[in-house]
């Protein structure tokens, strides 16, 4: 439930503090309501984002998503779709943004972390977790691309969207 998510966010209430949800925004990010603590708003910060830049390979773009809130301690997960299945792939991990040409596409991230070799599964997909480090600055912006051989993609690779994760 509502109170299960929040703590897992690192807030701590019990369900009971958020009894009743009244509202939500347009856009997902706030919720509102009351519970045996009187009213709440929750806002939720939007820590990840999709800057493009892929590159088609067999099954078009594949699509990298990110998962988890960036705070220290916390599990943290990209998932890769729609990829060639059972091919060799790359997740690079960027402190900035290159956006350079590469392999007839563009590398978003600039290759300050690179993880490799990794291999998509038989339905073209690859989830990678692991735990965000403590001690990354509020706000501070890192970047991601999955890139895959792919013989159909341009110069033999097909590239993931370019994918920001900012720090709460």
């Amino acid at each position: 439930g509502l109170a299960a998510h929040l703590n897992s966010l690192g807030l701590n209430v019990s369900a009971s503090d958020v009894r009743n949800v009244t509202g939500v925004s347009r856009d997902g990010t706030k919720i509102c309501g009351w519970g045996n603590s009187g009213s709440f708003v929750v806002t939720f910060e939007n820590t990840w984002s999709d800057v493009g830049n892929g590159l088609a390979g067999t099954y078009g773009e594949p699509t990298l998503t990110g998962l988890g809130t960036l705070q220290g301690g916390t599990l943290v997960r990209v998932a890769l779709s729609g990829a060639l299945e059972n091919a060799q792939a790359g997740l690079i991990v960027g402190l900035s943004q290159a956006n350079v040409p590469f392999k007839g596409g563009v590398l978003v991230p600039s290759p300050d972390i690179i993880v490799s070799p990794l291999t998509t599964s038989g339905t073209g997909t690859l989830l990678l977790s692991t735990t965000w480090p403590n001690g990354v600055p509020s706000g501070f912006v890192t970047s991601f691309q999955q890139w895959v051989i792919d013989p159909a993609g341009p110069k033999g690779f097909a590239a993931s969207n370019g994918l920001t994760g900012t720090a709460p």
